[in-house]
Formats: structure tokens, sequence, C-alpha cells
């Protein structure tokens, strides 16, 4: 008993702070920052943005070059969503307070690499509306699950197609309380079969009660769906 409640505390105490001390760790000075901070814009751009596939590694195994590092950036929305109510680490990297390391983007959507990568590959897929937890999703988000997952494959097949190929993956999300973050997200993890025993076993392991599988959650999701419409016939 003792050493399971070590396992899960070494699994889900944060680290110390990894930032990427070549580039700063707070982005309020940047023009970037100054030309938006006052009001978000809306974009007119609709296409998917994909950072392309770097032939050099980082030490922790993760594709590195010069566009491919932690940068501040305002991310464009395309629904006129103010940063400035998002409380949380994930607004201040949207609205470009934070530097992150952007895998993938659309007006709605943002994917980006964990502070503190626990695979090969650890993004996360976030829609730029603030949603806190899987909690506050209804059957109405469906489609917007299917953007996360969409978003989260194009990651796979760009950055880790083999684990794709072989199925080496995991998309899973936390369930409060023990998520990290009070905005929605979504990991993804590849490839699975290297990621350490904790981390693949106790900290992501959506059979626990602290985390859920992506296809766990769309099921239910869609079953409270089915339950709504038989209850109007």
């Amino acid at each position: 008993m003792i050493l399971c409640l070590v396992v899960m505390v070494f699994a889900f105490v944060p680290l110390p702070d990894r930032t990427d001390h070549r580039h700063p760790a707070s982005c309020t000075s940047s023009p970037t920052f100054a030309k938006h901070h006052q009001q978000p814009q809306a974009s007119t751009t609709t296409a998917t943005t994909m950072r392309p596939t770097s032939t050099t590694m980082t030490n922790d195994g993760d594709h590195d070059d010069d566009n491919d590092v932690p940068r501040c950036i305002y991310h464009e929305n395309d629904n006129h969503i103010e940063y400035r109510t998002n409380p949380t680490p994930f607004g201040r990297i949207l609205a470009g307070q934070l530097p992150a390391r952007t895998y993938a983007e659309t007006l709605a959507l943002l994917c980006f690499r964990d502070k503190h990568p626990r695979a090969r590959l650890h993004g996360l897929v976030i829609p730029k509306q603030l949603i806190a937890t899987v909690n506050q999703l209804t059957p109405s988000d469906l489609p917007l699950l299917g953007d996360l997952k969409q978003m989260a494959l194009q990651v796979l097949q760009e950055r880790e197609p083999e684990a794709l190929a072989k199925g080496d993956y995991r998309l899973c999300f936390h369930v409060p309380p023990w998520n990290s973050v009070d905005h929605l997200h979504l990991h993804v993890l590849a490839p699975v079969s290297q990621m350490s025993w904790v981390m693949k076993h106790i900290k992501y392991n959506c059979d626990m009660v602290w985390a859920i599988s992506f296809d766990d959650l769309e099921q239910r999701l869609q079953q409270e769906q089915q339950q709504a419409l038989q209850a109007l016939r």
C-alpha cells in the first residue's frame, strides 16, 4: 500500500521547471504579445498549420530545428475568443505570453509539446475556446472531439508514423481532480512501448480512475446522445 502511494505521488507531482532556457519563460514584452494583448483579432485563415518534420533530434528524442523550438506566438482564432478570460497556462500560451513548441494548429485547435514530455512524442491537443475538463463535455461536443482526434492523428503521422501504423500510441484525458490544467487537453503519446513503466502503467493508464481514453469518452457521449434521443420518442 505504501509503495503504491509513493508511485502515485511520483507520477502526479509536477517536476521542477524544465523550460528550454534558450527561450524566454515569459513573453509579455514580445512584439507579438504587444500587438495582440489588447484585443484578439479573428483571422480569415482556414488551413491547418503543420510544423515540418526535422531530420535532427533533441536529447529527449523529439524533433528540433529553427522552426521547432518553444516560441511565443499569439494564436489566432475564428470566434473572437478573448484569451484574457482564460486564467490557465494554456490561455497564456494562446495569448503569446508563454512559449510553446507548436506541432499543429487550426483556428479552433492547437497542438503543442507537453512541457514535461513522458514519451518521445508527447503532444497536447486543446480547443482554443476554454472548456475546463472532460466533465464539462456534452454530446453536442462530439464534433469537437472528432476534430481533436483528427489533429492528434495528423501529428502522429507527421512525427511518429511507425508508432501510428503499429498502434503504439495512446490518446487520453485526465479526469478531475487528477488533471493538471483546467483547460481540456488530449494527451498524444507515442511510442507507448518506450514509455517508462510508471507513466505507461500508472499516470496514463486509462484503466485507472484518473484517466479516460479518447475512445471511452467518445463512446460515453454517444451513449448519452442516444439516451437523450430515445427519451424524446
